[in-house]
């Protein structure tokens, strides 16, 4: 009786290739040793790596949590009910899902449930301490097809540190197949962690041109996905609970301020023909039209600020703001008085809660009361310095061939 009822739960073929597999060759798969090309519905897949505890924490997790998720309701009944416990244990049902064949296993779906949050923590510490990224993709790929795998700081956490390693791009990557990997900017937690980690590229390496050019190349393509009505959807966001961004992030000037800074920035270290005005006219102009005094966040006069969520939020605003005006100076147009004005604000409460961590006394380095005190010097240092910190020689000061030399631009890493 029994197993007339497995084979209700399986295909013919499958039972058939069940029966035939000897005892030496039914073990679980757990890595392959390339990559291959993604099949729309096929289980994600993890390469080995150098880390045998990461190892075995991305095989649990495809093997316990991420394979049920691809099975169709009869298998998940198989492997989910205890009456069915014993004949799986006595004997082997195999499975294919996308042409893979899978063993399957008896789970006990309260414990699964409990060990899953802890169990993706921890292979997302795993992942960025062993900077083996090419396995966030398939790991955010398979946590969106199970859905309420993990929570929205740990989210944020994987991006924050993605830029600071340098890897912003895999990131992007995922942003860009939201309906793959559940990571969209409607979510609030993945949207902070965006704006973040685009200044998190530039100040790793000291506002280098290379990462300025790397930073605005990663925010345009962000900005286009944040004017994509799919890609925005709630709907992306596997979590039934979460906190999400309201409205049109591109009309809020705090969050617009992270692309107007960016190019500020560039514009201002490394001299226009780097940066096209235009642009940077045009981020300013928007921020201008869609900035209300009245607006303002109660916060603005609180100190101390708190570091990740007004600090450095505000940050951008005021070099970015005060930056193009030194970088446009008359091409501004009147009514951006108000913008200016609420950037000198943000100014004098930024020194205050600068003012009150010094005299904290030292922090640990890479802490954020660290980070906010060095990036305010900055900021500051490029806010009041009366000329540009890389001044560009007049094109007719100097050989030719020694312009072109100073003037070449600076590879990427």
């Amino acid at each position: 009786m029994a197993s007339s009822e497995m084979a209700g739960f399986v295909c013919r073929s499958c039972a058939r290739r069940a029966q035939s597999i000897t005892p030496s060759t039914r073990s679980l798969r757990h890595f392959s040793q390339s990559s291959r090309p993604r099949r729309s519905h096929a289980v994600p897949d993890f390469t080995s790596t150098s880390s045998s505890e990461l190892n075995e924490v991305l095989s649990t997790l495809r093997n316990d949590h991420i394979l049920p998720a691809y099975l169709n309701r009869s298998q998940q009944r198989l492997v989910f009910r205890k009456k069915y416990r014993s004949e799986l244990e006595n004997s082997s049902v195999t499975v294919s899902v996308e042409h893979e064949d899978f063993e399957l296993k008896a789970l006990d779906r309260g414990q699964t449930m409990a060990e899953r949050k802890p169990l993706v923590k921890k292979a997302i510490d795993l992942v960025t301490q062993e900077k083996a990224w090419g396995q966030v993709y398939p790991l955010l790929e398979g946590l969106a097809k199970i859905r309420d795998a993990t929570d929205q700081a740990t989210m944020e956490k994987l991006i924050r540190r993605a830029a600071m390693e340098g890897r912003f791009g895999v990131v992007v990557q995922c942003l860009k197949a939201a309906e793959r990997t559940g990571l969209t900017m409607r979510d609030k937690y993945v949207f902070k962690g965006v704006l973040r980690g685009l200044r998190q590229i530039v100040e790793r390496r000291g506002w280098e041109q290379g990462a300025l050019d790397r930073a605005i190349r990663y925010g345009n393509e962000v900005a286009v996905l944040m004017v994509d009505g799919e890609h925005m959807s709630s709907k992306r966001i596997p979590r039934k609970e979460a906190a999400v961004v309201e409205g049109n992030p591109l009309k809020n000037p705090i969050s617009m301020a992270t692309w107007l800074e960016l190019h500020a920035v560039r514009a201002y270290k490394y001299g226009n023909e780097q940066d096209d005005t235009s642009k940077l006219k045009a981020y300013h102009d928007r921020i201008v039209s869609c900035f209300n005094a009245k607006r303002a966040p109660e916060w603005l006069s609180a100190t101390p600020l708190d570091i990740p969520n007004q600090f450095l939020r505000l940050l951008p605003l005021w070099q970015g703001v005060l930056l193009t005006n030194k970088v446009l100076r008359t091409e501004l147009p009147p009514k951006s008085k108000s913008l200016q004005d609420f950037a000198v604000s943000c100014g004098e409460s930024l020194s205050k809660t600068v003012s009150y961590l010094r005299e904290q006394g030292d922090h640990p380095e890479g802490s954020y009361a660290a980070t906010a005190i060095a990036e305010y010097d900055i900021a500051r240092k490029h806010i009041y310095s009366k000329d540009r910190h890389e001044v560009r020689p007049a094109k007719e000061s100097k050989p030719k061939k020694e312009v072109e030399k100073r003037e070449a631009p600076v590879e990427e890493n």
